[in-house]
């Protein structure tokens, strides 16, 4: 009787929204806002529409890339501004995902 074929690696599953080979792609991609090519920070979305609250953090399938300037400036005039000025993190993610 012939041997079973070796069985093929499985993907490996998604924990908790976690998921470092996208993170690593994200990372290498231009920024979403002003186009400086990567390394670009992964930045998650903030708010409870996005399943975030204390002490949690949104699916890493939500991330946009922003190169660190753009990241800064998100942290440094807060949500409202930066989206009032860029875009929404939704938009934003549809503008990446090419929707």
């Amino acid at each position: 009787m012939p041997a079973d074929p070796k069985p093929s690696k499985k993907p490996k599953k998604v924990k908790d929204g976690v998921d470092k080979a996208h993170l690593d792609k994200v990372r290498q991609m231009p920024c979403i806002v002003c186009g400086r090519a990567g390394p670009s920070d992964p930045h998650h979305p903030k708010g409870v529409e996005w399943g975030c609250g204390t002490g949690l953090k949104a699916p890493d399938y939500t991330v946009i890339p922003l190169c660190r300037k753009c990241h800064q400036a998100y942290h440094d005039f807060g949500k409202k501004t930066f989206e009032a000025t860029y875009g929404t993190h939704q938009s934003l993610l549809d503008k990446l995902n090419g929707i």
